[in-house]
């Protein structure tokens, strides 16, 4: 049986695209597979097992530590190939390939355009940093057996890269059949993590403008977020679920009429792929997303109302056309769970990955 090393310094044992995506699938194939992560020791259904790596607090202790004590970890047992998620851990990824380690790298993000909205940072160092950043990530990516891509514009700025994307799995979302939408509460959902670029801020006014009950499934980003929350107008619509089981997020879908997806205009988001979108159509919901031309193109004009993220009003406006007008909303949902079932699921990018894997252990190079 082929062992697998799965490294990530930022990411949680239960992370979507890393466990139930990746290591899930992988396991289901036959690998035996190890997941270092900064959380949880221990062992699951499957066989996956869970190393948990002592990190110290904070971003930049973390950041410090991440590279050296993941590269201990790996390096306590012989893998047949080692998967690493983060950035940060790139020395580590260059010290296992100079030790004639295989290695995949896996790039969740557009590094180099997310450092430019990095607002932690400086300004004035966005754009050096993030030239500088990019040119050792493309340098160390040509040393390594493999790189994979949770987009096809991320993947493509790799020589080989592979794009698998976070396609959800059409099992975990109802598969025998919807809750009734007209039996659904007059509620919207957001399903992820809550951040400021995220559009929290006119969600949560935008529910307050409607009238509407926003349910947020998900963690706030830090506590002082969450505070400024707490202050707006519509707080009163929110209900918090906080981070919850895949079978939660899929509970609390089904119980909404509309999904929300209203990230801000970054270069990065506007490249994205986000998993909730996929997911709530897959849970019949109608769709109110950023008027991005990637998502129009992904969604058509069947499925989502487009808005301007950073405007309230329109945000409200939408979720109060989906209200008062439920046969045009459950058709819009309908078309939504079509969509992603013909286009959207997991099982195609469990191929990819499962062949790069056969390919690169046979010995050849991405």
């Amino acid at each position: 049986m082929k062992s697998i090393c799965i490294l990530t310094t930022v990411h949680r044992h239960d992370d979507v695209r890393i466990y139930y995506r990746q290591a899930l699938s992988l396991a289901k194939a036959g690998y035996r597979v190890t997941l270092c992560c900064p959380d949880y020791e221990g062992k699951d259904e499957y066989g996956v097992r869970f190393c948990k790596l002592e990190l110290p607090g904070g971003r930049f202790g973390r950041m410090w530590k991440a590279s050296p004590t993941a590269l201990k970890a790996a390096l306590t047992e012989e893998y047949d190939l080692y998967h690493v998620h983060d950035p940060e851990l790139l020395p580590a990824a260059l010290k296992l390939k100079k030790r004639g380690k295989r290695v995949i790298y896996d790039a969740h993000e557009d590094v180099p355009r997310q450092i430019l909205g990095k607002d932690w940072l400086p300004e004035w160092s966005r754009k050096p940093l993030a030239r500088r950043f990019e040119r050792y990530e493309q340098k160390v990516a040509r040393r390594l057996d493999g790189v994979i891509g949770a987009t096809e514009i991320i993947a493509g700025r790799f020589p080989g890269g592979v794009a698998v994307r976070n396609f959800p799995d059409p099992q975990e979302f109802f598969p025998q059949g919807l809750p009734p939408y007209e039996k659904r509460r007059r509620a919207a959902v957001y399903a992820g993590s809550i951040t400021q670029l995220r559009g929290i801020h006119q969600m949560v006014k935008a529910a307050g403008q409607a009238g509407v009950p926003l349910i947020l499934a998900g963690e706030f980003e830090n506590p002082a977020l969450r505070h400024d929350i707490t202050l707006l107008p519509g707080f009163d619509q929110v209900e918090e679920r906080g981070k919850l089981s895949r079978d939660g997020v899929a509970k609390a879908m089904g119980e909404a009429r509309m999904g929300l997806v209203v990230l801000f205009p970054t270069q990065s988001y506007q490249e994205s792929l986000p998993i909730k979108l996929f997911e709530y159509m897959l849970c019949g919901l109608p769709v109110i997303a950023s008027d991005f031309p990637l998502w129009r193109e992904l969604t058509g004009k069947s499925c989502a109302l487009f808005v301007d993220p950073q405007k309230v009003e329109e945000i409200a406006g939408a979720m109060t056309f989906l209200l008062e007008n439920p046969d045009r909303a459950k058709a819009m949902g309908e078309a939504g769970r079509k969509l992603a079932l013909k286009k959207y699921c997991w099982q195609s990018e469990e191929k990819r990955l499962l062949t790069l894997y056969r390919k690169l252990l046979e010995g050849e190079k991405a």
